[in-house]
């Protein structure tokens, strides 16, 4: 990548992460990412190529200092490129920290993670007070290769290109196992029987018949041909409102909302209108960009197309800007390996690869904060 192209790149991970990101995550990044786009200059990139060739050489101090960028760019990168890491508060945990979730509501709860073994595990119940420990896992990405001389543009350009693959291969690893969570939090709340078997427990003096006993909502009119449209979105406002005022200790959901739908399925506003449809603001915005950004209803909405996930199940995934959970990541215990060796050297190139330490946990009562909307009907 030239400078330009760096640029160009980092802004656009700024303005995907400023969109979708939850608000402190995305503040993290966002200015990560400034930081990043203020360094590529001729003098950085000058100072890089001396640090790649001093690692070359066998100075440790070097090679040091390069692994260190490689996995600050690749931790930014992914946090700007996940689509299900944006339902998540991101935490950064020291080498010796351990990651727990307390339970800090009045009734028991479960805490879903994955092991470190692969598997998706689930706590016993937690009691009031109580924590429940999250497994790390760490994830491998492959070998990436590249040349490390251009006779013509010198030998920055593939090591660049070569970090932007990694960060790529943690991204797309880290969300194989996140959507899965993120899904099994759609469904039926439970609201009876036992206490510590409930999502929610509402006050004495809230009336509970209003408060939604799901977060699997099915659009009005679907047919076997529907896709995203206003019934979706109306869906999505009744869910919300039926919470009513200052209803969760920790705030009200967000102003905006990110809807994750399968990418096949993306354009659904623009079979809504025709070039004759009565020009109003709604529809001056979907001739402007396809409805995957408008206003509508008091809330900003922000539509995404995901190609991880299938149309054949015909849900959309809704962020209403408060996590679902916690995603852990220990950026002092990443590594990076650069294939060095004269084997490799002979062919004119070296590759790099990485592990990175993460593990999240959703407990079961912060399932709310989601919903997903049913937009079309089995054929």
């Amino acid at each position: 990548m030239n400078i330009h192209q760096k640029k160009n790149f980092i802004a656009q991970l700024q303005r995907r992460a400023s969109t979708l990101l939850l608000p402190a995550t995305a503040a993290l990044v966002c200015a990560n990412l400034a930081e990043m786009a203020e360094a590529v200059t001729p003098e950085s990139e000058q100072k890089l190529v001396e640090m790649i060739r001093a690692s070359r050489a066998g100075d440790v101090e070097m090679k040091s200092a390069l692994a260190e960028i490689r996995i600050f760019t690749t931790d930014n990168f992914l946090m700007a490129n996940s689509n299900p890491l944006s339902f998540f508060e991101v935490v950064n945990l020291a080498d010796s920290d351990e990651p727990f979730i307390e339970n800090t509501s009045k009734f028991q709860i479960d805490v879903s993670y994955i092991g470190q073994d692969g598997r998706a595990k689930r706590t016993q119940g937690v009691k009031y007070q109580e924590q429940a420990r999250v497994d790390l896992k760490t994830l491998s990405t492959d070998d990436f290769e590249y040349f490390i001389r251009d006779i013509y543009k010198g030998d920055v350009k593939s090591p660049s290109l070569a970090n932007v693959d990694m960060a790529r291969d943690v991204t797309l690893k880290t969300n194989a196992l996140l959507w899965p969570f993120i899904k099994n939090s759609i469904g039926n709340f439970g609201i009876t029987g036992a206490k510590s078997s409930r999502v929610y427990v509402p006050s004495k003096n809230v009336i509970a018949t209003n408060l939604p006993g799901t977060n699997l909502l099915t659009a009005t009119g679907n047919t076997a041909s529907t896709l995203w449209r206003k019934a979706c979105m109306d869906a999505v406002i009744k869910y919300i409102t039926a919470w009513g005022a200052g209803a969760f200790a920790d705030g009200d959901f967000s102003r905006k909302i990110v809807v994750y739908i399968p990418s096949a399925h993306l354009t659904g506003f623009l079979d809504e209108i025709t070039m004759t449809s009565q020009p109003n603001s709604k529809v001056e915005q979907i001739f402007e960009n396809a409805g995957l950004e408008m206003d509508y209803g008091g809330y900003h909405w922000v539509l995404v197309g995901d190609n991880t996930l299938d149309p054949a199940d015909r849900t959309a995934y809704v962020q209403l800007g408060k996590p679902v959970g916690y995603f852990f990541t220990k950026p002092g215990m990443d590594e990076t390996f650069v294939d060095q060796t004269i084997a490799m050297r002979k062919q004119n190139r070296e590759s790099i690869s990485m592990n990175k330490v993460i593990g999240f946990g959703l407990p079961s009562n912060r399932k709310v904060n989601t919903c997903a909307v049913v937009y079309r009907s089995a054929s």
